[in-house]
């Protein structure tokens, strides 16, 4: 284990457009502080209330009430203009917040993990004084050119493809450094075959029977309430886990369709439907395929976990990179309708030739957690 010095004060910045940005804030502050003894904050600047509904409740409702429309803001958002017009009105509502941290926290390094605060942070550290700065940029494989735009600090990404892709927005690649997707390190810990048939005695679940995961993440997954429903009509016997985050409506929605199901005499399948759960670690690795959201960190865990990903979900643009890894190596399918789904499911779970392709697939890539390598290009920022 290294040893520092606290004396390291580490700031971890990020904006609430979905999961994929604090997840591996929180996941990198953890590392650093248990294997370098550092001192580490995680700051969201602060925002007004209508700061927050932008940021949070904007993006979550344009981006899966209305995703046409979230396409068409992506695709502006990649000119020079647009880019430009975003980090304005991210610095608009960020900016006093950056200024304030950087004044109370007085951090030595600053890891920022949204692409949004370039503009912000350029002002404020020019104000407050040089402090060495890293870009962890969260698009996996094609990451947006909002991550390139006009500024001079380090990016640290997750792939080969995602450095290529710097290098084509006018990066030189000495800036760039390539690691691995962030996973946290709950996903590191080998799951016992004990663990697992516990879990699925807690849930209801029938041992020795396949087990299908609903993984949304913590905002839960769109539509699953039909995916549930579907997933139920299939011929295959095997058992279903979906898990709703933090929607207590979604939730509802498949107790609903899980209770109806049950009353029918001749039903066969058990169904658990959880809200968040610290869980997802046992739950995916005790699963024998994952419906899941194309977001990073998920489509991370579940490379780690070494199961068949099955996107039920991407966000236009924005996650249409992540689709097109897993699809073009062969880790998964996307199927972007309830009843293709259960087709997938079912061709996953009934051909185990095709599933052992699958699992050789992702065994080939070799995935590595990208954690401690980012940790040790943070450390090495002068």
């Amino acid at each position: 284990m290294h040893r520092e010095t606290a004396c390291e004060r580490i700031l971890f910045l990020y904006l609430p457009t979905g999961g994929g940005h604090l997840a591996p804030a929180r996941a990198l502050a953890k590392r650093m502080e248990a294997v370098y003894g550092v001192s580490t904050l995680i700051e969201c600047p602060s925002l007004s209330r209508l700061g927050l509904f932008i940021f949070k409740d904007g993006y979550q409702l344009v981006s899966q009430v209305f995703p046409a429309l979230w396409k068409l803001m992506y695709e502006r958002n990649e000119k020079p203009w647009g880019m430009r017009l975003s980090r304005i009105l991210a610095g608009f509502f960020t900016l006093h917040g950056l200024r304030k941290v950087l004044a109370e926290y007085q951090p030595t390094k600053i890891v920022c993990v949204h692409h949004l605060m370039g503009r912000a942070l350029r002002i404020a550290l020019e104000e407050h004084g040089r402090v060495p700065l890293i870009m962890v940029v969260t698009d996996p494989f094609d990451p947006h050119p909002i991550w390139a735009f006009n500024h001079r600090w380090p990016l640290a990404c997750y792939s080969e493809d995602a450095a290529r892709t710097l290098v084509g927005y006018g990066v030189e690649r000495g800036r760039i450094s390539v690691h691995s997707s962030i996973v946290n390190d709950s996903f590191e810990r080998d799951v016992s075959m004990d663990e697992m048939e516990t879990l699925r005695d807690e849930l209801g679940l029938r041992r020795g029977k396949p087990m299908v995961l609903i993984a949304g993440g913590a905002d839960g997954m769109k539509r699953a309430e039909a995916m549930t429903l579907e997933l139920l009509k299939s011929r295959l016997d095997f058992d279903l886990v979906v898990v709703c985050g933090r929607d207590p409506v979604l939730k509802l929605k498949v107790e609903t369709v899980a209770a109806a199901y049950h009353m029918v005499p001749s039903s066969t399948k058990k169904v658990a439907v959880l809200g968040f759960t610290d869980r997802m670690p046992i739950l995916m690795r005790a699963a024998d395929a994952i419906a899941s959201k194309a977001g990073a960190s998920v489509v991370a865990e579940i490379l780690r976990v070494g199961k068949p990903n099955i996107i039920a979900y991407m966000i236009p643009g924005q996650e249409k990179g992540n689709v097109d890894f897993v699809v073009s190596h062969g880790l998964g399918l996307y199927c972007r309708t309830p009843e293709s789904l259960r087709l997938g499911v079912e061709r996953i779970l009934g051909d185990e030739a095709y599933r052992k392709r699958i699992e050789a697939n992702i065994a080939a890539l070799h995935f590595k957690n990208g954690l401690d390598s980012i940790c040790k290009s943070i450390m090495e920022l002068e």
